[in-house]
Protein backbone atom coordinates (compact mmCIF):
# COMPACT_ATOMS: atom_id res chain seq x y z
CA UNK A 1 0.00 0.00 0.00
CA UNK A 2 1.26 3.61 -0.74
CA UNK A 3 1.98 5.40 2.02
CA UNK A 4 1.68 9.32 2.54
CA UNK A 5 4.38 11.55 3.14
CA UNK A 6 2.85 11.78 7.33
CA UNK A 7 2.48 8.11 7.40
CA UNK A 8 6.43 8.04 5.64
CA UNK A 9 7.18 10.21 8.90
CA UNK A 10 5.68 8.38 11.77
CA UNK A 11 2.88 11.10 11.52
CA UNK A 12 -0.07 10.65 14.36
CA UNK A 13 -1.58 7.35 15.12
CA UNK A 14 -4.92 7.68 13.93
CA UNK A 15 -4.46 10.71 11.49
CA UNK A 16 -5.43 7.88 8.46
CA UNK A 17 -5.91 10.32 5.61
CA UNK A 18 -5.95 7.06 3.57
CA UNK A 19 -8.94 5.43 5.85
CA UNK A 20 -11.36 8.35 3.90
CA UNK A 21 -9.32 9.08 0.44
CA UNK A 22 -6.15 7.30 0.07
CA UNK A 23 -7.34 3.89 -0.44
CA UNK A 24 -9.37 4.50 -3.19
CA UNK A 25 -6.04 6.55 -5.01
CA UNK A 26 -4.20 4.96 -7.67
CA UNK A 27 -1.16 3.58 -6.69
CA UNK A 28 0.72 5.87 -8.37
CA UNK A 29 -0.83 8.98 -6.97
CA UNK A 30 0.97 11.88 -5.99
CA UNK A 31 1.64 11.92 -2.83
CA UNK A 32 0.90 15.00 -0.62
CA UNK A 33 2.97 16.73 2.06
CA UNK A 34 0.22 18.05 4.47
CA UNK A 35 -1.39 17.49 7.97
CA UNK A 36 -4.57 15.84 8.40
CA UNK A 37 -5.89 15.05 11.85
CA UNK A 38 -9.08 12.46 11.86
CA UNK A 39 -11.31 11.50 14.34
CA UNK A 40 -14.40 8.70 14.74
CA UNK A 41 -17.46 9.92 16.28
CA UNK A 42 -19.40 6.61 16.13
CA UNK A 43 -19.74 6.19 12.80
CA UNK A 44 -18.90 9.11 11.08
CA UNK A 45 -14.88 9.92 10.74
CA UNK A 46 -13.79 13.67 10.93
CA UNK A 47 -10.97 15.01 8.84
CA UNK A 48 -9.33 18.65 8.87
CA UNK A 49 -6.44 18.93 6.60
CA UNK A 50 -4.54 21.36 5.75
CA UNK A 51 -2.84 19.59 2.08
CA UNK A 52 -0.86 21.94 0.38
CA UNK A 53 -1.01 22.11 -3.27
CA UNK A 54 -2.74 18.95 -4.74
CA UNK A 55 -4.11 17.21 -7.49
CA UNK A 56 -5.15 14.04 -7.92
CA UNK A 57 -7.71 11.63 -9.98
CA UNK A 58 -9.10 8.07 -9.06
CA UNK A 59 -10.12 6.02 -11.54
CA UNK A 60 -12.57 3.14 -11.46
CA UNK A 61 -9.99 0.83 -11.88
CA UNK A 62 -8.88 2.20 -8.16
CA UNK A 63 -11.94 2.36 -6.53
CA UNK A 64 -11.86 0.30 -3.47
CA UNK A 65 -14.97 -1.78 -3.06
CA UNK A 66 -15.29 -1.34 0.58
CA UNK A 67 -15.40 2.45 0.54
CA UNK A 68 -18.57 2.02 -1.62
CA UNK A 69 -20.55 1.99 1.90
CA UNK A 70 -19.41 5.70 2.40
CA UNK A 71 -20.24 9.22 0.90
CA UNK A 72 -17.88 11.85 1.58
CA UNK A 73 -18.96 15.95 2.43
CA UNK A 74 -16.54 18.17 1.49
CA UNK A 75 -16.19 21.79 3.36
CA UNK A 76 -13.83 24.32 2.51
CA UNK A 77 -12.37 25.89 5.29
CA UNK A 78 -9.94 28.10 3.57
CA UNK A 79 -8.48 28.70 0.26
CA UNK A 80 -9.96 26.85 -2.62
CA UNK A 81 -10.45 23.54 -3.91
CA UNK A 82 -11.82 22.02 -7.02
CA UNK A 83 -13.33 18.64 -7.21
CA UNK A 84 -14.60 17.34 -10.50
CA UNK A 85 -17.30 14.46 -10.33
CA UNK A 86 -19.83 12.85 -13.13
CA UNK A 87 -19.45 15.37 -15.29
CA UNK A 88 -19.77 18.39 -12.23
CA UNK A 89 -17.24 20.73 -11.60
CA UNK A 90 -17.30 22.54 -7.93
CA UNK A 91 -14.53 25.21 -6.91
CA UNK A 92 -15.24 25.55 -3.82
CA UNK A 93 -14.10 28.59 -1.57
CA UNK A 94 -14.40 28.95 1.86
CA UNK A 95 -18.08 28.31 3.58
CA UNK A 96 -18.96 26.12 0.18
CA UNK A 97 -19.45 22.51 0.29
CA UNK A 98 -19.99 19.77 -2.40
CA UNK A 99 -20.72 16.04 -1.88
CA UNK A 100 -18.18 13.21 -3.38
CA UNK A 101 -19.23 9.66 -4.50
CA UNK A 102 -16.44 7.92 -3.70
CA UNK A 103 -17.73 4.84 -5.62
CA UNK A 104 -17.28 6.77 -8.84
CA UNK A 105 -14.25 8.60 -10.27
CA UNK A 106 -13.47 12.39 -9.38
CA UNK A 107 -10.29 14.77 -8.86
CA UNK A 108 -9.25 16.75 -6.55
CA UNK A 109 -6.98 20.00 -6.50
CA UNK A 110 -6.51 22.24 -4.13
CA UNK A 111 -3.98 25.12 -3.68
CA UNK A 112 -1.18 25.59 -1.49
CA UNK A 113 -3.48 27.14 0.98
CA UNK A 114 -6.47 25.16 1.16
CA UNK A 115 -8.13 23.67 4.38
CA UNK A 116 -10.63 21.26 4.42
CA UNK A 117 -12.93 19.34 7.13
CA UNK A 118 -14.65 16.26 5.30
CA UNK A 119 -16.87 14.06 6.66
CA UNK A 120 -16.89 10.69 5.49
CA UNK A 121 -20.54 9.36 6.47
CA UNK A 122 -21.69 5.92 5.51
CA UNK A 123 -24.20 6.12 2.81
CA UNK A 124 -26.82 4.59 4.99
CA UNK A 125 -26.58 7.21 6.97
CA UNK A 126 -26.95 9.86 4.30
CA UNK A 127 -31.01 8.86 3.01
CA UNK A 128 -30.56 10.33 -0.21
CA UNK A 129 -31.09 7.65 -3.16
CA UNK A 130 -28.40 6.93 -5.57
CA UNK A 131 -29.98 9.09 -8.13
CA UNK A 132 -29.85 11.94 -6.40
CA UNK A 133 -26.57 11.10 -5.48
CA UNK A 134 -25.26 10.69 -8.73
CA UNK A 135 -27.01 14.78 -9.31
CA UNK A 136 -25.17 16.38 -6.95
CA UNK A 137 -21.84 14.57 -6.72
CA UNK A 138 -19.08 17.40 -7.72
CA UNK A 139 -21.90 20.12 -7.67
CA UNK A 140 -20.90 23.34 -5.61
CA UNK A 141 -23.01 24.15 -2.87
CA UNK A 142 -22.16 27.81 -2.43
CA UNK A 143 -22.32 27.89 1.73
CA UNK A 144 -22.67 31.95 1.98
CA UNK A 145 -26.91 32.25 2.21
CA UNK A 146 -29.93 30.25 3.12
CA UNK A 147 -29.84 26.50 4.15
CA UNK A 148 -26.22 25.74 2.71
CA UNK A 149 -24.75 28.71 5.20
CA UNK A 150 -26.50 26.71 8.25
CA UNK A 151 -24.96 23.75 7.35
CA UNK A 152 -21.50 25.01 6.60
CA UNK A 153 -21.65 27.01 9.53
CA UNK A 154 -22.44 24.07 11.65
CA UNK A 155 -19.73 21.48 10.03
CA UNK A 156 -16.96 23.96 10.80
CA UNK A 157 -18.15 23.82 14.45
CA UNK A 158 -18.44 20.77 15.00
CA UNK A 159 -15.13 19.72 13.29
CA UNK A 160 -13.68 22.64 14.90
CA UNK A 161 -14.70 20.27 18.56
CA UNK A 162 -13.71 17.37 17.30
CA UNK A 163 -10.12 18.85 16.13
CA UNK A 164 -9.34 19.71 19.82
CA UNK A 165 -7.68 17.79 22.20
CA UNK A 166 -9.29 15.84 25.08
CA UNK A 167 -12.74 17.36 23.24
CA UNK A 168 -15.90 14.97 23.34
CA UNK A 169 -18.06 15.66 20.80
CA UNK A 170 -21.96 13.26 21.03
CA UNK A 171 -22.54 11.14 18.16
CA UNK A 172 -26.02 12.47 18.59
CA UNK A 173 -24.63 16.43 17.71
CA UNK A 174 -22.95 15.30 14.65
CA UNK A 175 -25.93 12.79 13.38
CA UNK A 176 -28.29 16.15 13.85
CA UNK A 177 -25.30 17.63 11.62
CA UNK A 178 -26.07 14.50 8.68
CA UNK A 179 -29.46 15.29 8.86
CA UNK A 180 -29.17 18.61 8.04
CA UNK A 181 -26.63 17.42 5.06
CA UNK A 182 -29.47 15.10 3.92
CA UNK A 183 -32.11 17.70 4.38
CA UNK A 184 -30.30 20.39 2.45
CA UNK A 185 -29.29 17.39 -0.44
CA UNK A 186 -32.97 16.49 -0.69
CA UNK A 187 -34.04 20.25 -0.77
CA UNK A 188 -31.00 20.51 -4.29
CA UNK A 189 -32.52 17.69 -5.48
CA UNK A 190 -36.19 18.83 -5.21
CA UNK A 191 -34.69 22.42 -6.72
CA UNK A 192 -32.87 20.91 -9.78
CA UNK A 193 -35.61 19.83 -12.20
CA UNK A 194 -36.70 23.45 -11.74
CA UNK A 195 -33.26 25.18 -11.35
CA UNK A 196 -31.93 24.45 -14.78
CA UNK A 197 -34.32 26.05 -16.43
CA UNK A 198 -35.50 29.32 -13.95
CA UNK A 199 -31.69 29.76 -14.11
CA UNK A 200 -32.37 29.98 -18.08
CA UNK A 201 -34.93 31.83 -17.28
CA UNK A 202 -33.96 34.16 -15.09
CA UNK A 203 -29.80 34.69 -17.11
CA UNK A 204 -32.27 35.89 -20.26
CA UNK A 205 -34.10 38.75 -18.28
CA UNK A 206 -31.07 39.72 -16.80
CA UNK A 207 -29.19 39.67 -20.41
CA UNK A 208 -32.68 41.88 -21.40
CA UNK A 209 -32.22 43.98 -18.47
CA UNK A 210 -28.29 44.70 -19.64
CA UNK A 211 -29.50 45.09 -23.41
CA UNK A 212 -31.77 47.93 -22.25
CA UNK A 213 -29.25 49.74 -20.51
CA UNK A 214 -26.07 49.27 -22.41
CA UNK A 215 -26.11 52.99 -23.25
CA UNK A 216 -26.07 54.30 -19.01
CA UNK A 217 -22.49 54.41 -18.56
CA UNK A 218 -23.16 53.47 -14.62
CA UNK A 219 -24.48 50.52 -15.67
CA UNK A 220 -22.22 48.05 -13.03
CA UNK A 221 -22.45 44.57 -11.81
CA UNK A 222 -23.97 45.87 -8.26
CA UNK A 223 -26.62 47.75 -10.06
CA UNK A 224 -27.84 44.53 -11.98
CA UNK A 225 -27.75 42.31 -8.89
CA UNK A 226 -30.13 44.79 -7.24
CA UNK A 227 -32.22 44.99 -10.16
CA UNK A 228 -33.04 41.70 -9.67
CA UNK A 229 -32.96 41.41 -5.52
CA UNK A 230 -29.53 39.10 -6.00
CA UNK A 231 -26.52 39.10 -4.32
CA UNK A 232 -23.94 40.15 -6.67
CA UNK A 233 -22.17 37.12 -5.83
CA UNK A 234 -25.10 35.00 -7.38
CA UNK A 235 -25.24 36.88 -10.25
CA UNK A 236 -21.07 36.25 -10.60
CA UNK A 237 -21.89 32.46 -9.72
CA UNK A 238 -24.98 32.54 -12.69
CA UNK A 239 -22.83 33.95 -15.05
CA UNK A 240 -19.81 32.07 -14.84
CA UNK A 241 -22.07 28.79 -16.52
CA UNK A 242 -21.72 30.97 -19.44
CA UNK A 243 -18.03 31.51 -19.32
CA UNK A 244 -17.89 34.92 -19.30
CA UNK A 245 -18.49 37.56 -16.32
CA UNK A 246 -21.27 40.03 -16.26
CA UNK A 247 -18.74 42.60 -16.62
CA UNK A 248 -17.16 40.48 -20.06
CA UNK A 249 -20.97 40.19 -21.13
CA UNK A 250 -21.82 43.73 -21.03
CA UNK A 251 -18.29 44.91 -23.06
CA UNK A 252 -19.00 42.35 -25.52
CA UNK A 253 -22.86 43.40 -26.01
CA UNK A 254 -21.99 47.04 -25.93
CA UNK A 255 -19.34 46.14 -28.80
CA UNK A 256 -21.95 44.02 -31.14
CA UNK A 257 -24.26 46.61 -30.67
CA UNK A 258 -21.76 49.52 -31.57
CA UNK A 259 -20.74 47.10 -34.55
CA UNK A 260 -24.12 46.65 -36.00
CA UNK A 261 -24.49 49.91 -36.12
CA UNK A 262 -21.54 51.07 -37.66
CA UNK A 263 -22.87 48.56 -40.10
CA UNK A 264 -26.31 51.31 -41.02
CA UNK A 265 -26.09 53.76 -43.88
CA UNK A 266 -27.58 56.34 -40.83
CA UNK A 267 -24.34 55.71 -38.77
CA UNK A 268 -22.48 57.99 -41.59
CA UNK A 269 -24.09 61.30 -40.67
CA UNK A 270 -22.78 60.91 -37.00
CA UNK A 271 -19.22 60.37 -35.58
CA UNK A 272 -17.96 56.99 -34.10
CA UNK A 273 -17.99 58.65 -31.11
CA UNK A 274 -21.10 59.87 -30.16
CA UNK A 275 -22.05 56.10 -31.54
CA UNK A 276 -20.12 54.76 -28.91
CA UNK A 277 -20.96 57.36 -26.31
CA UNK A 278 -24.96 56.37 -26.61
CA UNK A 279 -23.91 52.77 -26.07
CA UNK A 280 -21.99 53.04 -22.98
CA UNK A 281 -18.34 54.23 -23.66
CA UNK A 282 -17.15 57.45 -22.63
CA UNK A 283 -13.46 56.73 -23.23
CA UNK A 284 -13.29 56.91 -27.17
CA UNK A 285 -9.50 55.69 -26.96
CA UNK A 286 -10.72 52.80 -25.05
CA UNK A 287 -13.57 51.97 -26.63
CA UNK A 288 -10.92 51.75 -30.20
CA UNK A 289 -9.02 49.41 -28.62
CA UNK A 290 -11.91 47.54 -27.31
CA UNK A 291 -13.00 47.34 -30.66
CA UNK A 292 -9.93 46.39 -32.47
CA UNK A 293 -9.01 43.36 -29.86
CA UNK A 294 -13.00 42.05 -30.37
CA UNK A 295 -12.52 42.32 -34.02
CA UNK A 296 -9.55 42.96 -35.65
CA UNK A 297 -9.97 46.63 -36.87
CA UNK A 298 -9.82 49.87 -36.29
CA UNK A 299 -14.59 51.08 -35.98
CA UNK A 300 -13.55 53.44 -38.79
CA UNK A 301 -12.26 50.12 -40.95
CA UNK A 302 -15.73 48.71 -40.57
CA UNK A 303 -17.61 51.51 -40.89
CA UNK A 304 -16.23 51.71 -44.30
CA UNK A 305 -16.50 48.13 -45.53
CA UNK A 306 -19.96 48.24 -44.25
CA UNK A 307 -20.25 51.19 -46.65
CA UNK A 308 -18.86 49.60 -49.45
CA UNK A 309 -20.63 46.63 -49.81
CA UNK A 310 -24.27 48.44 -48.72
CA UNK A 311 -25.94 50.38 -50.55
CA UNK A 312 -27.51 53.99 -49.12
CA UNK A 313 -31.13 51.34 -48.41
CA UNK A 314 -28.90 48.97 -46.27
CA UNK A 315 -29.37 46.50 -48.99
CA UNK A 316 -26.17 44.49 -50.01
CA UNK A 317 -25.02 46.10 -53.10
CA UNK A 318 -24.54 43.16 -56.36
CA UNK A 319 -21.13 42.42 -57.86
Amino acid sequence: MVKTPMERRGGEPGAHWHDALWRTCPPAAQAFDGRVRSRCVGDIRISTSALGAWDVSWSQQHIAQPMDRFMLMWVQHAGTTEVQQGGNRAVLAAGDLTVINVSEPYRISTSSDSRSRVFRVPRSRFGTSQSSVARLAGVPIFGTTGSARVVSSFLDAVADETAGSGTDVSPAIVGQGISLISALAEELTFAANASAAEGRDLMARIVSYLDERLGDPELTVASAARAHSMSVRSLQRLFAITGRTVSETVRDRRLEAIRHELEQPRSRTRTIAAIARDLGYTDAPHFSRSFRRAYGVSPREWQQRSAAAYGSNGRPLRA
